[in-house]
């Protein structure tokens, strides 16, 4: 009967010290992502919008197929050089009424668009690096020198720019994505097609692949990638900036 108590003891005093870990381990989340001020917000803001870059896809109809205005969609994308831009893959595909499409890409805030390439796509990471036809005046968006640090989980806070009221959103990372999606991470809310998302410092984290996606809590979501495939995509952008250059 002792011995079973001294068991019993044991146990007690290690499921304390596995409390005190977790505790632990949640406060130095919390150090690591403090609450901004709203004046840390506003600075954080302007920061963030100037890494930002418009994205505009034009499609044109294939033969046998007509549109009665032209075929626009407008997402977001991230400068990572003066040239080279990463957004998400899945909406830059071309479709099967479609001939073709051009891309338009502009500084978040500018009037003149100019003209950008795909010139690498990974439909199987879910990124896109394009290549603008003159160099863009926006600041290239700082980023991690591993991404694989960049520490997912459940509860991390993300930025993107909103333009009203002038403010970053922040948003909440909720867990792996539902099958068949499972590559992707879930993010509360709504954001555009590429908007990239960024930690408290400003420095990249990730981009949005898809939003409006809707699970059964009914709650609305936006799919991003896992951060090993915005390494992946790093990687390759300077390796294509070392080959222009």
């Amino acid at each position: 009967m002792k011995e079973l108590a001294y068991h019993f003891k044991c146990l007690q005093v290690i499921i304390i010290l596995c409390l005190l870990c977790s505790t632990s381990v949640a406060q130095k989340r919390l150090v690591t992502e403090p609450l901004l001020s709203s004046t840390q917000l506003q600075t954080l803001g302007k920061q963030l919008k100037s890494h930002i870059i418009e994205v505009q896809r034009t499609g044109y109809a294939a033969k046998g197929y007509h549109f009665p205005q032209d075929r626009i969609d407008v997402g977001r994308g991230v400068l990572i050089t003066e040239h080279l831009i990463l957004t998400s893959a899945h909406w830059l595909d071309l479709r099967t009424d479609e001939s073709t499409f051009s891309i338009e890409v502009k500084c978040l805030g500018h009037i003149n668009m100019i003209k950008a390439e795909v010139i690498e796509i990974s439909k199987k990471e879910g990124w896109v690096i394009l290549n603008s036809s003159s160099s863009l005046s926006c600041q290239p968006a700082p980023t991690m020198s591993n991404m694989t640090n960049a520490s997912f989980y459940i509860g991390k806070n993300l930025y993107f720019y909103e333009a009203y009221p002038h403010l970053p959103a922040k948003l909440t990372m909720s867990g792996i994505a539902p099958s068949p999606m499972q590559f992707y991470w879930l993010l509360t809310g709504r954001v555009f097609n590429g908007s990239p998302l960024f930690d408290h410092k400003g420095r990249l984290v990730t981009v949005a692949v898809m939003a409006d996606i809707r699970t059964q809590d009914v709650n609305l979501y936006s799919l991003v990638l896992p951060s090993k495939s915005i390494g992946s995509a790093l990687n390759k952008i300077r390796a294509h900036e070392h080959l222009i250059k």
